[in-house]
């Protein structure tokens, strides 16, 4: 009876291992095991319930805010907390950028509504500020590229390959009608190249510049142009921008370009200029100014040093333009930067 028992009992617990899934314990097929997923318990329903909660909170907390409600303010404990005395370098921007932006939007009020392009650049000798409004811009040069040209015959000349006294005998292919005298001088007259500068600067003739650019040609004229770091100054193009004019009136007036006295020359003969519009009828009369004009077709341009109790540097430039507004708007101009440094 034992016996027959025993058996019953060994072939149920055969039939139940055949039933029950045999689990592979092999360490190779650990990852092809999957365990059944468990049902969330208590731990897990409150961490899904907390982040529901706080999502609505927050949520309705900007609500809130979004609609303008002003969240009432709370004062907080008066901490004295004491900080070492560590030292910080800054560059502080803001006086130059307020100037800046001032005279930005007053030059802009002044052209915006005007047909063309208008940039500028300034520089005060005083303080040594500078700032522009489409300054690195380019721009037609016209008669402005006189002045890098004239520096370059007079550094031919501090180098000892020209004699600035020696005597030039005008041709008649030299002559270029339009601004100056020189054209209509006789074919065959004597001129010294000191002359010839002078007549460039003081009328900015054409046949003057056309004598300087034959003699010393473009190469050399550029090569002078980019030692003085006139990036967008072009001899070949004509192109120029009012930060270059404004930076070779500025190594001029420092003497950094040439010797004392042939910097001084050069601005006698610009202070010596027969233009007195645009940059000159906006400032009072009896201030000295040394100053380069040019003028073509949809250009206007005027540059100068403004020899004023504060002294200054002040180029504008323009492009596409209507010239009887450029000519009216350009005393203003002039006005409004003599204004701010007499402030």
């Amino acid at each position: 009876m034992f016996g027959k028992k025993e058996e019953n009992e060994t072939e149920e617990f055969d039939q139940e291992l055949v039933r029950r899934p045999i689990r592979d314990l092999k360490p190779e097929n650990k990852k092809a095991r999957k365990e059944p997923v468990k049902p969330w318990g208590k731990k897990e329903r409150l961490t899904v319930l907390s982040v529901l909660l706080a999502t609505f909170f927050v949520s309705a907390l900007f609500a809130v805010l979004s609609s303008g409600f002003s969240v009432p303010k709370v004062s907080a404990p008066n901490i004295s907390i004491s900080i070492p005395n560590i030292k910080f370098e800054q560059t502080f921007v803001s006086e130059k950028k307020a100037c800046c932006s001032d005279i930005e939007e007053k030059f802009k009020e002044k052209t915006d509504s005007l047909l063309g392009t208008y940039g500028f650049s300034f520089i005060d000798l005083t303080t040594g500020k500078a700032y522009s409004l489409k300054g690195n811009e380019s721009f037609q040069a016209a008669s402005l590229i006189k002045l890098p040209t004239a520096v370059a015959l007079y550094k031919e000349a501090e180098v000892g390959k020209l004699d600035l006294d020696s005597v030039h005998t005008l041709s008649d292919s030299e002559k270029l009608e339009g601004n100056g005298s020189l054209a209509g001088f006789p074919t065959g007259t004597k001129i010294t190249y000191r002359n010839i500068v002078k007549y460039m600067l003081t009328q900015s003739d054409n046949t003057a510049f056309n004598i300087v650019e034959i003699f010393l040609g473009d190469r050399k004229i550029q090569k002078t142009i980019d030692s003085l770091g006139m990036t967008k100054t072009s001899i070949a193009d004509n192109l120029t921008s009012a930060d270059d004019i404004a930076l070779i009136l500025r190594e001029l007036k420092e003497g950094n370009i040439l010797n004392p006295i042939d910097s001084d020359e050069i601005l006698s003969y610009l202070k010596q200029s027969k233009f007195d519009s645009w940059l000159v009828a906006g400032i009072p009369q009896g201030v000295e100014i040394a100053h380069k004009y040019g003028r073509e077709i949809g250009v206007v341009n005027d540059a100068g040093i403004i020899y004023s109790p504060r002294p200054y540097i002040l180029v504008i430039l323009s492009k596409e333009v209507n010239e009887k507004e450029a000519d009216s708007i350009f005393p203003e101009l002039s006005k409004l930067f003599y204004d701010e440094v007499s402030k």
